[in-house]
């Protein structure tokens, strides 16, 4: 059996403890959050194991032993739980600012645009702008007579194949007053959509 050369073995021995060094580093700039009391975690499931079938009164339970407020870790996530009014003023009222955005997951990426709807982005001028938009366009008045008006011309009752010949005729009639030859395609993706969301959705 041949032997290593002594220039691999020292280089295999730097590279180790490099590595070594590396992870401990790493692990010492985590940030030291200054949690309240709660139950020691698990290394995997946190406090997962404490959650029973009814979670609000497993909660409960800890709180009579932990105090109002008090820390849980779900998996790797820290949450800190208040559970009496005085913590909900505090987390709602008085610090509001410091808790009203939400953690930046994939999901917000993904379905949110890059966290550019609504619903994921954060709290600034941005969110302020689109929150008036919503208001003025989805939620006004206007909004909803229109989608009340488009509600009574469609059918209300009769089968789904009823629904979608009505479907189909409004869309016939609309391509019959078009100018050219009339494109398919658009009323099919929409025909097969409505159908498949309707199967989905009830």
């Amino acid at each position: 059996m041949e032997k290593l050369p002594a220039a691999a073995s020292f280089l295999g021995a730097v590279l180790s403890t490099a590595l070594f060094l590396i992870i401990i580093l790493r692990h010492r700039r985590q940030r030291k959050y200054n949690l309240p009391p709660g139950p020691r975690p698990r290394p995997v499931i946190g406090n997962l194991n404490l959650i029973g079938p009814l979670p609000h009164r497993s909660v409960h339970e800890l709180s009579a032993k932990y105090g109002p407020l008090m820390s849980l870790r779900f998996g790797s996530v820290p949450v800190v739980v208040g559970l009496s009014v005085e913590m909900a003023k505090f987390f709602l009222k008085t610090h509001d600012l410091a808790f009203i955005d939400r953690p930046r997951l994939a999901s917000g990426r993904y379905t949110g645009f890059n966290f550019s709807d609504v619903l994921w982005s954060p709290y600034g001028p941005y969110w302020r702008q689109a929150r008036k938009l919503w208001k003025a366009e989805v939620f006004s008045a206007a909004a909803r007579i229109v989608r009340t008006r488009a509600r009574r011309a469609r059918p209300r009752h009769g089968s789904r194949r009823e629904r979608r010949r009505w479907w189909l005729g409004r869309r016939i009639k609309k391509f019959g007053k078009a100018q050219g030859p009339p494109h398919y395609g658009e009323p099919q993706r929409d025909l097969a959509h409505g159908a498949g969301q309707q199967e989905v959705c009830g």
